[in-house]
């Protein structure tokens, strides 16, 4: 469960400003969390190579299809675009809630994101408090 969560949490971090001058093509995306409040549960770095189209670019909920996370089980609110900086908030619903706010800064052929989420772990009490640290680099045509 563990790499499917991270998969859907770095989609998660890019997927807002797509559309937004980003270019399609092989991406490699580096993705790391940590647990101020669980130590030792820090996990990564992770990198993943993602073919991202131009109708991805368009309609990112294209990805999250690809990656098995529910289109439609995440909703941003709150976002604010400044030149190439966007805030927002998020949430998720499913086998693992969660909810937090993001900050993603973006070129053209890079992109920088973090993530302050809390999680509602299956079968625990409290809520998990997590960041992620997202970035990314164009390496080309896919």
């Amino acid at each position: 469960m563990k790499n499917s969560v991270i998969t859907v949490v770095l989609v998660l971090g890019i997927t807002p400003v797509f559309g937004q001058e980003m270019q399609p093509g092989q991406w490699e995306i580096t993705l790391s969390m940590s647990t101020p409040n669980a130590p030792g549960q820090n996990f990564g770095p992770f990198t993943k190579n993602y073919c991202i189209s131009a109708s991805d670019v368009a309609d990112p909920t294209n990805i999250l299809g690809s990656v098995g996370a529910t289109p439609g089980a995440c909703s941003f609110s709150n976002s604010q675009i400044s030149g190439n900086t966007q805030r927002f908030d998020i949430s998720c619903q499913g086998v693992v809630s969660l909810s937090g706010s993001g900050q993603t800064n973006w070129t053209t052929d890079t992109i920088s994101s973090t993530l302050d989420l809390n999680t509602q772990v299956p079968n625990e009490s409290g809520l998990l408090a997590t960041q992620v640290n997202i970035s990314g680099r164009r390496i080309g045509g896919c």
